[in-house]
């Protein structure tokens, strides 16, 4: 019985022992959890995890803009004229069909032209511009054709431009009778002369046509053709007009006027 008060002493000192073990682990425990946390706070991953919405960007952006240092090489390569060669190389879209027939160049064929009015421009017979272009003289040509006009002859060269259609009869101011006898050369597109009979103030009397025996197209050869009249009082002035008409719009050309004074 002795011995209890012993071992309740033991047992006290024992259960206070574990109590101030239990104590100082929980102290233990809490202290190193703040430390943790405090070591998270100052870390660098824990601060630069940041968002940043439009708002926030929109912010801290640089008001002002970025300054751009130019070297002398690129300002120089900047600011250089443009290049003279390149800017002269531009030009129309197609010489040939700019330019004016030259004889002894290739031409390019535009709408409405004919061998016998490239022959009538340029002066060079039909028969040597279609020889030439290796072409039949009465080839019907297609736009964009290239025809290759060869030089004119000299003496062709050197005459004056002149009518294609000469009159030899009647006269200017001659006295005639009808039928009115009308004679002389033409070198026209198919050889084709119109002839009329005007009154004074110029109505039409009457109209005929005749055709030049044309040794060759582009080249003069003779025609003759008679213009019947209605019957009139005994004298009367008219004129004759001689003309040939164009292939492309029927223009007239060449237009011959004749005063003459028609009796009986």
């Amino acid at each position: 019985m002795g011995s209890n008060p012993t071992l309740s002493a033991l047992l006290f000192d024992t259960l206070f022992r574990i109590k101030c073990a239990i104590l100082l682990a929980i102290l233990s425990v809490a202290v190193l959890a703040q430390a943790c946390i405090v070591a998270a706070d100052e870390s660098p991953r824990g601060t630069a995890v940041r968002l940043a919405t439009p708002t926030t960007a929109r912010a801290i952006a640089p008001t002002s803009p970025p300054t751009v240092v130019v070297s002398p090489t690129l300002q120089a390569a900047t600011t250089a004229p443009p290049n003279p060669t390149a800017s002269s190389t531009s030009g129309p879209a197609n010489p040939t069909a700019s330019a004016a027939i030259q004889a002894g160049e290739t031409y390019v064929v535009q709408p409405g032209d004919t061998l016998f009015a490239l022959s009538r421009r340029t002066g060079v017979p039909v028969a040597d511009i279609a020889r030439a272009s290796g072409i039949p003289a009465d080839s019907q040509l297609r736009i964009g054709q290239q025809l290759r006009i060869p030089a004119a002859p000299a003496a062709a060269a050197a005459a004056p431009s002149a009518s294609s259609i000469r009159v030899a009869s009647p006269e200017s101011g001659a006295t005639v009778r009808s039928p009115i006898v009308v004679q002389g050369t033409a070198a026209v597109f198919e050889g084709v002369v119109n002839i009329e009979v005007l009154a004074a103030d110029g109505t039409e009397l009457a109209r005929t046509s005749a055709t030049a025996s044309q040794p060759d197209a582009g080249q003069p050869g003779p025609f003759r053709a008679e213009v019947a009249l209605p019957a009139s009082g005994p004298e009367r002035r008219v004129t004759l007009r001689v003309f040939w008409r164009s292939p492309r719009d029927g223009t007239p050309m060449d237009e011959v006027r004749i005063p003459l004074t028609v009796v009986g």
